[in-house]
């Protein structure tokens, strides 16, 4: 989908002539921010989840690493050590998700524009303009917040496929004497 830039906003805010024309784009508008807005929250919800997830799991690793290290040793250990590590990078990621992102939001100047405060459809439409680039940039940090949390799930598959992997691994050597 190509993004639109600015001046060609402007351009196609001035292109036509009918003022339900521009109630049905402020309505779409608001309707577009708002899931954005929602778009962030959940994702910030998941990533907690997973950042829970993650260090839970990591608190019982290593919590018991006495008791399985006495049946897994030497070369064995990669595997659990190394679900460690990925689960300690996808927690990480997922706490990258959750940080807080700049975004823009509206200015007490867009709000009472002053060259648009005589003609009611030429400050909707500015209103228009402004809400485009709000949505824009939660847009561009809902990208973001969801190339981090794929990261951080990846991540925590890597974990459980190493974990599985050591269990079928301890399994398999348990029932080999």
């Amino acid at each position: 989908m190509a993004e639109l830039s600015e001046s060609e906003v402007r351009k196609r805010l001035e292109s036509y002539d009918q003022a339900a024309v521009t109630d049905e784009l402020y309505d779409f508008g608001r309707m577009i921010l708002q899931d954005a807005i929602e778009r962030i929250a959940k994702l910030d919800g998941k990533a907690s989840t997973l950042v829970a997830y993650s260090g839970a799991l990591t608190a019982l690793l290593v919590s018991t690493a006495g008791i399985w290290s006495k049946t897994i040793k030497g070369v064995h250990a990669i595997l659990p050590i190394t679900a460690v590590i990925a689960l300690i990078l996808s927690a990480g990621f997922a706490i990258h998700s959750v940080s807080l992102q700049l975004t823009e939001w509206f200015s007490e100047s867009e709000w009472m524009e002053s060259s648009c405060l005589s003609d009611s459809e030429r400050l909707r439409r500015y209103r228009i303009l402004t809400m485009w680039g709000v949505v824009k940039s939660h847009q561009h940090a809902a990208r973001q917040k969801m190339r981090r949390f794929n990261r951080a799930q990846r991540l925590m598959l890597i974990a459980w496929f190493l974990l599985a992997s050591s269990l079928l691994d301890v399994a398999w050597r348990m029932a080999a004497f």
